[in-house]
């Protein structure tokens, strides 16, 4: 999928979570990925479990981590600011 379709944005970290989905191993890589960004960069990774699409966006809330774009399989979210 050529980038602009995804979204608008140039992120700072990224990575394939393949098949996993979040409770089996994608948030703990997701931790793993956003933790060493600074305050306000931007996370994208692609998973091609399709729960992801329902679960992913209540565990940004529940975190503050917002979810900026992206379309599944790719997503990117922002490291809080807070």
């Amino acid at each position: 999928m050529p980038y602009a379709e995804r979204h608008p944005y140039e992120a700072d970290a990224s990575f394939d979570g393949g098949d996993l989905d979040c409770g089996n191993g994608l948030l703990l890589l997701i931790r793993q990925h956003i933790d060493p960004l600074e305050r306000g960069q931007l996370l994208e990774f692609r998973s091609t479990e399709i729960s992801v699409e329902e679960d992913f966006p209540a565990w940004c809330r529940m975190t503050g981590n917002p979810l900026v774009g992206g379309q599944p399989p790719v997503y990117l979210i922002q490291r809080k600011e807070d």
